[in-house]
């Protein structure tokens, strides 16, 4: 393998590993309430919209 080949594995596996981190601080900024958190892992112009799971939630409820 040579020194290229590996810079781009170790390019691709930090790229994972920080959308894994993106992922974790998303589920656990929604479960703590933590809005800084949440936000940590957005970015900067992201826009959340969760009407259709509310919607979902309203059809299923007894």
């Amino acid at each position: 393998m040579s020194a290229r080949d590996t810079a781009v594995i170790v390019g691709q596996l930090k790229d994972r590993e920080e959308a894994i981190d993106a992922l974790y601080r998303v589920g656990l900024g929604l479960d703590l309430r933590d809005t800084q958190l949440l936000a940590s892992a957005l970015a900067a112009d992201a826009e959340l919209d969760s009407r259709s799971a509310a919607a979902e939630r309203e059809r299923a409820a007894p």
